[in-house]
């Protein structure tokens, strides 16, 4: 969850909801932007650095599904 204090960045300044719970990251080794979904394989250890309410968001973003 996200409070006023927290220092990431939610898409845009501006979200569709309230509680944003898709993440979004870039890769450490080839910098491509990916998103995470809860319950996907890697959603609990990604940190995000973006937060988005929808995957549209996320892709128009410029963010890729994850592939797991």
């Amino acid at each position: 969850m996200l409070n006023q204090n927290d220092s990431l960045k939610v898409s845009g300044n501006e979200t569709s909801c309230e509680d944003p719970e898709i993440k979004g990251n870039q890769t450490t080794y080839n910098g491509e932007l990916i998103y995470h979904v809860p319950g996907g394989r890697y959603y609990d250890v990604t940190d995000a650095e973006e937060w988005f309410c929808t995957e549209e968001e996320a892709e128009e973003a410029g963010y890729r599904a994850s592939e797991y």
